[in-house]
């Protein structure tokens, strides 16, 4: 088959439209035919030019973690565009004796990082979330385009050191898990039974998720299931903004928007807006849960029970070692 001819965009000049190097996010190039290319779901709309620099930042952030570690089986990721869309891979290692020699080197900083994760977690997560607080207040105070400008670029440099910590606890985690299925493995734990063992802990995440329920249960003490019956989106949004229609329920929820505003539903999609600036969405969302939702905190205990049931399980059926 022939490689996808074309620019992502009118006047698109290879190496110098995207300010990353060309090898991080570009067109298909020959060499590429080597290489497994996925469509990717990240991005179902494709990316507009001024994405080009996020998501190239995300691939490099990937390749500079993958490196650090080592991953003994990728070098990180790659994206090439086909007009607006974008197909990823994985950069691998082919050589074995590469890899053998990646993975020796690797396997000490694996071994240790399950007792270092939380504290270097808890560390740089607080020293990013600052970061961003002060950039908002910048943000917020800046009246003229120059100033943007800048906020902008400051915006870019923490993009980029959150994409580097998220592919550098990711690799290290993904190399932890493989380690514990071969553990597990070898006192004859099915590979099916691993995720059943190993428990989340607390995460923004599901924080968002109890404030979702908390909303949507309040919604329904409110007498408010009729209106979420009868509307949907923006209308529904008009209609609860009301204080005939939300009361003091549309209180509470801008709380929740203005404290978790910041999230969106797309990665490194400048055109998607954040839920502060379309909280049509993150209403959706409680909609979904009052009207066929279940509470995640319910959902979480009856897997740890499940959790604990199997772990007791699993070591009545273990050797001592």
């Amino acid at each position: 088959m022939e490689l996808p001819p074309g620019a992502p965009f009118p006047g698109f000049v290879e190496g110098a439209s995207v300010a990353e190097p060309s090898d991080l996010l570009g067109l298909f190039r020959p060499e590429d035919a080597q290489l497994r290319w996925r469509l990717d779901f990240h991005y179902p709309r494709g990316i507009v030019p001024l994405g080009h620099e996020l998501l190239a930042v995300v691939n490099r952030s990937s390749q500079e973690a993958a490196e650090s570690v080592p991953v003994p089986t990728g070098r990180g990721l790659v994206s090439r565009l086909v007009g607006p869309h974008v197909y990823t891979t994985g950069l691998p290692v082919l050589d074995a004796d590469e890899v053998a020699q990646r993975a020796a080197a690797s396997s000490a900083e694996i071994a240790s990082y399950p007792d270092r994760f939380l504290a270097l977690w808890r560390q740089e997560a607080a020293a990013q979330e600052e970061a961003f607080r002060s950039l908002r207040r910048r943000i917020g105070a800046a009246h003229d385009l120059p100033t943007l400008g800048r906020r902008f670029e400051e915006a870019n440099v923490l993009f980029a050191r959150a994409w580097r910590t998220h592919f550098d606890v990711m690799y290290r985690l993904l190399g932890v898990l493989q380690s514990f299925r071969t553990v597990c493995a070898a006192v004859g734990i099915p590979d099916e039974d691993v995720p059943q063992l190993l428990a989340s802990g607390d995460t923004s995440v599901q924080r968002t998720d109890q404030g979702l329920w908390l909303l949507s249960t309040a919604a329904r003490d409110a007498g408010l299931t009729p209106v979420f019956e009868a509307h949907t989106g923006r209308e529904l949004l008009t209609v609860l903004r009301s204080q005939d229609g939300g009361g003091s329920w549309w209180a509470g929820f801008e709380r929740f928007v203005d404290a978790m505003g910041d999230r969106g539903d797309a990665v490194t999609d400048v055109t998607d807006p954040s839920w502060r600036e379309a909280p049509e969405r993150p209403l959706g969302l409680v909609r979904q849960m009052l009207l066929g939702g279940r509470n995640p905190d319910l959902l979480a205990a009856v897997q740890a029970a499940r959790r604990a049931d199997r772990l007791a399980a699993l070591r009545a059926a273990m050797a001592p070692r």
